[in-house]
C-alpha cells in the first residue's frame, strides 16, 4: 500500500508537471500562431513582390504581389526561379541570387520588364535564426514612375538649357551688335 501510495504521489507529481508543460506549449503554440498571422498580414499588406528561395532557388513562398508579377500559383511552390526570371531583360538574376549564396552579400539591381516596367529587384540571403544562409528572399519595387519622372526630369532640363542658351545667344547678340554699331560710331 505505501509503495502504491508513494507511486501514486509521484504520478500526481508528473502529472502536474505535464499540465505545467502543457500549458507553456499551448501559451507558445498561441505565441506562434499570432506571429504567423501577422506576418501573413504583413505580407498580403506590402505591395512588394518577393519571393522566398531554397538553396537550389526553387520558390518555396510568395507575397501576392509576386503572384500578379510573375503570375503565380500555388503549384509554382518548387519552380525554379530561372523558369520566371526570363521576363526581365539585361540582367541575370538566377547567376546573381547563386552570388548571393555563395558570398552571403546583399545585391541590388534596376531591372526592366518589357519595353517600359521597372523593378528595383534587390537579393537578400535568406538567414536562419543561427545565421545560416539557407535560400535567397528575392523582392522587386515597382519604380516605373520614378524612372518616368527621371526622364522627364532630364528631358524639361534640356529643354530649359536649351532655351537659356537660345536667349543667351539672341540677347549677348543683339547687344554685342549693338556695342559694334556704337563703337562705329565713335571711330566715325
Amino acid at each position: 500500500n505505501e509503495e502504491l501510495e508513494t507511486s501514486k504521489e509521484e504520478l500526481q507529481s508528473v502529472n502536474e508537471e505535464l499540465k505545467a508543460t502543457n500549458q507553456e506549449l499551448k501559451t507558445k503554440v498561441e505565441e506562434l500562431r499570432q506571429s504567423k498571422g501577422a506576418l501573413e498580414n504583413l505580407m498580403n499588406a506590402t505591395e512588394i513582390a518577393t519571393l522566398f528561395l531554397d538553396r537550389n532557388l526553387n520558390i518555396q513562398r510568395f507575397t501576392p504581389a509576386a503572384t500578379a508579377l510573375f503570375e503565380l500559383r500555388d503549384a509554382d511552390v518548387g519552380r525554379s526561379l530561372g523558369n520566371l526570371t526570363r521576363r526581365f531583360a539585361e540582367k541575370d538574376l538566377v547567376d546573381e541570387a547563386r552570388r548571393v549564396l555563395r558570398e552571403g552579400v546583399t545585391l541590388e539591381r534596376e531591372v526592366r520588364r518589357g519595353s517600359d516596367e521597372w523593378y528595383l529587384a534587390k537579393l537578400h540571403p535568406y538567414r536562419t535564426v543561427d545565421d545560416e544562409t539557407t535560400g535567397v528572399v528575392l523582392t522587386f519595387v515597382d519604380i516605373t514612375k520614378r524612372r518616368l519622372l527621371e526622364r522627364q526630369l532630364v528631358n524639361n532640363t534640356e529643354k530649359v538649357r536649351r532655351q537659356i542658351g537660345q536667349d543667351l545667344h539672341d540677347i549677348l547678340s543683339s547687344d554685342l551688335a549693338a556695342l559694334a554699331m556704337k563703337i562705329d560710331n565713335y571711330r566715325t
